[in-house]
């Protein structure tokens, strides 16, 4: 392809660019056009350039902000309440708990009518706490925060 010919389609799509995106739009929006995309994505070229587009940083903020829009949030709340949503989520917590051992590092100090739930220390460890100081930490840093509290009952 010569450079003036490169030049002149180059003009070509800047001058018709909208004519151009809502030919796309409506071929897109049209059965020939969700056949044509669903085979594409099927494909090994579409799976792979879709893995490429993921794990680039364009794809990773993509990401990020529809994980954090409202839409992103009702969609995963509304898969966490489905069938398939609710299997994958017993798996998770069984796989998790088949790492988990249960050694017990101290005989329960506590007594008989305090209600005990069982803290994990590390991945094997465990030790009795009350429920409801075991209770005050939930969340992304349980084990850290609980700490403190294992210290106080147990340490002094």
């Amino acid at each position: 392809m010569s450079v003036d010919r490169k030049e002149y389609l180059k003009n070509w799509h800047l001058r018709n660019r909208s004519r151009i995106l809502e030919h796309s739009k409506k071929y897109n929006h049209s059965i020939q056009g969700k056949i044509a995309t669903k085979k594409y994505k099927k494909s090994e070229k579409g799976k792979a350039n879709n893995l490429k587009y993921r794990q680039s940083d364009k794809g990773k903020r993509t990401d990020m902000k529809y994980n954090h829009s409202t839409k992103g949030k009702s969609s995963r709340a509304k898969y966490k309440q489905s069938k398939k949503g609710k299997k994958a989520n017993a798996k998770a917590i069984a796989k998790r708990n088949r790492n988990l051992q249960w050694i017990l590092m101290f005989d329960n100090p506590f007594a008989d009518s305090e209600q005990v739930e069982y803290h994990h220390i590390n991945d094997a460890y465990v030790i009795a706490l009350p429920k409801d100081l075991h209770k005050l930490y939930y969340g992304k840093y349980h084990r850290e925060n609980t700490m403190e509290i294992v210290k106080q009952v147990y340490l002094e």
